[in-house]
């Protein structure tokens, strides 16, 4: 079964930094990742871009930001411990929590009154709009329920 999909999200040479940095884990720690996963990455990956985990920097510098997530993913889901993921989750929790808070931005109150009393005017001004025929169009309607057969 083929895993390989055109318009894929993930840059392909992050996919292949990826599929070359998981091929040198131990067997065990490859075998914790689902197949279909490693599958998908292997299909998707640039097959003309080489990437060992030897290519790797001291300080990951040239890894790709694609690879650091994908690779986030896979460690955090299938090979950290569960006190690791415990950890892991409350810290995205905190990350989260500071990422609203930077956008959070506090509007006085007397925009947010102006703004909703524009809403209430807005609703009151909408009415129903009586619809009235023309009287040419009116005789034409009648001429033509003359004609018409009933059944």
């Amino acid at each position: 079964m083929s895993y390989y999909v055109e318009n894929i999200k993930f840059d392909r040479r992050a996919l292949s930094q990826v599929y070359g940095i998981i091929c040198d884990y131990d067997e065990e720690d490859y075998e914790k990742i689902p197949k279909n996963i490693r599958a998908a990455i292997e299909d998707n990956r640039a097959i003309d871009y080489d990437f060992t985990i030897d290519d790797v920097e001291e300080n990951n510098s040239n890894l790709m930001d694609d690879t650091k997530k994908i690779l986030a993913y896979l460690y955090t889901n299938f090979l950290s411990t569960p006190e690791e993921k415990e950890v892991l989750k409350k810290l995205e929790y905190v990350q989260y929590q500071n990422s609203r808070a930077k956008y959070n931005i506090n509007f006085p109150n007397a925009i947010i009154k102006d703004n909703e009393e524009d809403k209430t005017n807005s609703k009151e001004n909408l009415s129903l709009v009586e619809y009235k025929e023309s009287f040419l169009t009116k005789i034409f309607n009648k001429i033509k329920n003359l004609f018409t057969i009933k059944k």
